[in-house]
C-alpha cells in the first residue's frame, strides 16, 4: 500500500511540473521576440558590443505566465565616460523607433519591452576591467549612478551545478516554489533568493515531497500553522491534499 501511495504522489507531482511549465508556444513566441530583437535591433546599434540572457528564462526556472525575461545590454562605454540615463534614453528612442506600436518604458535600471505575450528588460551593462568574470556595472535603481554587479553567469553555473547533483530535481524544485510564493502571497523574498537559497541548501533528494519539505525547512516557511514535524508525518494521500489546498493551490492535481 505504501508503494501505492508513493507512486501515486510522484505521478502528482509529475503532473505538477507540467502544468506550470511554459508551453510549446510560450516558449516559441519568447525565442522569436528575444531573437528578433538582439540580432536585428539590439546588435547594429554603435554603442552596443553583444547582449545575452539572464534571470529565470535563461536559468529554466521560468513558470507560466511568462514573466519578464531579462537581458544584459553590453555597451562599449566605460562607466566615467557615460551616466545610466543617458545609455537608457538613448536605448529607449532607438527602441521606440524600431517598435514604433509596442509599448517601451524606462523602468530604472532598465528599459522594458511590453510585448504581448511577454515582457524583455534590458539592462546597460559596463565590462569590469577586461574579463568579463569579473562582473559588471549596471544602472543603480533610482539613481543616476553605476554599481557593480557579479557576472550573472556565475549564478548560472552554480544552478546548474547544484541541479546536476541531485538529479535534475533542483530546477523543478525551485519552479514549485516560485508557486508556492504567489499561491501564498509571500512578497519578502524574491525569485532568484529561492534559487540561492536551494543551492545552498540542497544536496540530496530522493523524491520531490523530500525535496518540497527540505525547501520548506531552509526557507523556514510553514504551511498554515502545520508545522515542520507534522507536515513530514502526513500520508502521502494527506501531503497531496495539502499540497492542493495551502501551499501549491490547484495546479497541483486532485
Amino acid at each position: 500500500m505504501y508503494n501505492q501511495e508513493r507512486t501515486g504522489l510522484q505521478s502528482k507531482f509529475e503532473q505538477f511540473t507540467s502544468n506550470i511549465e511554459l508551453t510549446n508556444s510560450q516558449k516559441e513566441k519568447i525565442i522569436s521576440s528575444h531573437t528578433h530583437l538582439r540580432q536585428n535591433n539590439l546588435q547594429p546599434l554603435f554603442y552596443v558590443n553583444e547582449s545575452f540572457l539572464i534571470g529565470s528564462y535563461k536559468k529554466n526556472t521560468m513558470v507560466r505566465p511568462p514573466s519578464d525575461v531579462d537581458a544584459f545590454l553590453v555597451i562599449n562605454k566605460d562607466r566615467y565616460s557615460i551616466t545610466p540615463n543617458a545609455v537608457l534614453n538613448q536605448l529607449k528612442r532607438d527602441l521606440n523607433n524600431s517598435y514604433p506600436n509596442s509599448k517601451i518604458r524606462q523602468d530604472k535600471p532598465c528599459i522594458v519591452l511590453d510585448f504581448n505575450h511577454c515582457k524583455i528588460e534590458l539592462t546597460p551593462a559596463i565590462m569590469s576591467g577586461f574579463r568579463k568574470e569579473q562582473g559588471f556595472y549596471i544602472p543603480k535603481s533610482g539613481g543616476n549612478e553605476w554599481m557593480f554587479t557579479e557576472d550573472p553567469k556565475k549564478q548560472e553555473s552554480m544552478l546548474s551545478q547544484a541541479n546536476s547533483r541531485v538529479n535534475g530535481k533542483l530546477t523543478p524544485l525551485i519552479k514549485m516554489m516560485k508557486v508556492c510564493k504567489k499561491f501564498n502571497n509571500i512578497s519578502d523574498i524574491k525569485s532568484h533568493e529561492i534559487e540561492e537559497i536551494g543551492i545552498r541548501n540542497i544536496y540530496s533528494i530522493s523524491n520531490y515531497r523530500d525535496g518540497i519539505q527540505k525547501i520548506l525547512r531552509a526557507l523556514d516557511w510553514t504551511v498554515r500553522g502545520t508545522s515542520y514535524y507534522e507536515l513530514e508525518s502526513l500520508s502521502d494521500h494527506e501531503f497531496a491534499k495539502i499540497c492542493r489546498s495551502s501551499i501549491f493551490g490547484t495546479d497541483f492535481p486532485e
